[in-house]
């Protein structure tokens, strides 16, 4: 089985801390213990939600060295891939 080229490891918490040290201010959380429906997520989306919600409470290893070994793809570091996803959002909000 591939799994596509994955960066290293990085606790939730630590790229919250990348998130906010690029956009300049504390990013103000709130933790959902449970699939319920919370803001834009509806009673329809989380009840199909719930069925991963797994992969917030149970260790999750991935492994691409086999992908890389066969045809040398390297994951993107995790912060270039924040400064991507934010450039990202950032025209999509500036265009509404």
């Amino acid at each position: 089985m591939w799994h596509l080229p994955t960066a290293p490891a990085l606790t939730t918490r630590r790229i919250l801390d990348l998130v906010a040290e690029r956009v300049g201010r504390p990013l103000h959380l709130t933790v959902v213990a449970q699939p319920r429906p919370f803001g834009p997520f509806d009673e329809v989306f989380m009840a199909e939600y719930a069925e991963m919600f797994y992969q917030h409470t149970e260790a999750q290893i991935v492994d691409s060295s086999a992908i890389a070994k066969a045809h040398g793809l390297v994951p993107n570091p995790m912060p270039a891939a924040i400064d991507a996803t934010l450039a990202w959002y950032g025209g999509l909000l500036a265009a509404h």
